[in-house]
């Protein structure tokens, strides 16, 4: 069964996650990158699920979203634009392209980064060089814009911003994290302020992240001044733990039952387990445990039956697939073999989707804390660097590398 937590997220956010529904924001419907295994094939063919289709993309890490069939995806085809495109889920087929100037170049690792988030009217994006747009869904129309750094004080992080925005009950929630504000949360359909948080330090290239915790809609959120809890309703700050530092912090916070938050990071950082309570009003944090061993650098972990899994490479350490308990404990790793490098990963009830990201193959392994245990692998991808979260909808994984986006059938249809 899934963690009660993830449950009522679902709720709070409104949406549903079966594997046949849409992915509408970074990570899927929860932010999880978990939903159920129904329709969901459990072996392959020897050359792989089959492909649908595949398209040419700009060099980036932005992976899609996908809404009502349609794929939504922030492309960056060179140093003076960002483009934001619509593919038919089904066919592959571009339905429209809107782009706009964004001129600039990284110290490396150019393209575009972020997750675009989809409701029913409009497509939300963050771009490399902090520009927020507003899309129509149908018709690819602007509806309004901001830049985050101009308009709040903020300062570009030295790979871009890959921060994904986080579509919460009436509000969009960004993170300019600058001299004015940190959060805000901002009216969907005009742009329009409703409140933003106190400065909470500089932006690193972590997402916003909505959890029930200690009886409240907690936004969780990490920068260069520690992790903070902010109050869904109006953006106060509830707590912060400074105990926690790294050289880049990507991975969002995870809550893995309603008073407890973990967080990790690569960089040598490691991991901790906080302790949130609630008493007389005020919030109160704790660290349980550290484990220094444990560090997931790029992609956030899953949680599943009581145990958490992270792919734990890193510039200093190569892990692999880390399995672990949620005292810190660990059960397994793959190191080296298979390694995965900083691929994406997605799970289907049971069924691990992870690519490895230097050699661009697809693995499918069964999820269980007695051991890895791998049902096929296929080669996928051409180009190293294959780092974007997937996307799973309507039995349909989205998976992209450098170049190239490509869509494969892992449905149990015949």
């Amino acid at each position: 069964m899934r963690c009660p937590l993830l449950t009522a997220m679902v709720l709070v956010l409104c949406v549903c996650c079966p594997v046949f529904g849409d992915w509408p924001q970074f990570a899927g419907p929860d932010r999880s990158a978990i939903v159920d295994s129904r329709g969901i094939a459990r072996s392959w063919p020897d050359t792989g699920p089959p492909v649908r289709w595949s398209v040419g993309l700009g060099k980036g890490f932005a992976g899609p979203a996908v809404k009502d069939g349609r794929v939504y995806l922030l492309d960056r085809p060179d140093d003076d634009r960002d483009a934001l495109r619509c593919f038919d889920l089904k066919s592959g087929k571009q339905l429209w392209r809107k782009t706009y100037d964004a001129p600039g170049r990284l110290p490396g690792y150019q393209g575009s980064r972020a997750v675009p988030a989809v409701d029913e009217k409009h497509v939300y994006t963050v771009g490399t060089f902090g520009h927020v747009r507003c899309n129509d869904r149908m018709t690819g129309a602007l509806v309004w814009q901001m830049h985050l750094f101009e308009q709040f004080g903020g300062e570009l992080p030295k790979w871009g911003t890959s921060q994904s925005p986080l579509r919460y009950k009436d509000w969009l929630i960004l993170a300019p994290c600058g001299t004015d504000a940190g959060l805000i949360a901002v009216a969907p359909d005009t742009g329009r302020l409703v409140w933003k948080t106190e400065p909470i330090g500089q932006l690193h290239h972590t997402s916003p992240i909505v959890f029930p915790i200690a009886g409240r809609d907690q936004i969780l959120f990490i920068t260069t001044e520690g992790v903070f809890g902010f109050d869904a309703a109006d953006g106060k700050t509830l707590w912060r733990y400074t105990g926690f530092r790294a050289k880049r912090f990507i991975p969002c916070p995870i809550a893995v039952d309603e008073n407890r938050v973990f967080i990790t990071a690569g960089y040598n950082a490691g991991s901790r387990m906080l302790r949130i309570e609630q008493q007389n009003g005020r919030f109160a944090v704790k660290e349980l445990w550290r484990n220094e061993e444990i560090g997931a650098q790029i992609h956030q972990p899953l949680l599943y039956k009581g145990h958490l899994y992270a792919a734990c490479n890193t510039n200093n350490r190569n892990d692999g697939l880390v399995c672990f308990t949620l005292d810190g404990q660990i059960k397994w790793k793959t190191g080296l073999r298979p390694n995965f490098e900083r691929g994406g990963l997605i799970l289907a009830g049971d069924l691990l989707h992870i690519v490895d990201g230097r050699r661009g193959t697809l693995h499918l392994a069964n999820i269980d804390p007695a051991g890895y245990h791998e049902i096929a692998s296929c080669s996928m991808l051409n180009t190293r660097m294959a780092w974007a979260p997937p996307a799973l909808s309507d039995g349909l994984l989205l998976i992209r590398d450098q170049d190239t986006m490509k869509c494969l059938d892992v449905s149990a249809r015949k």
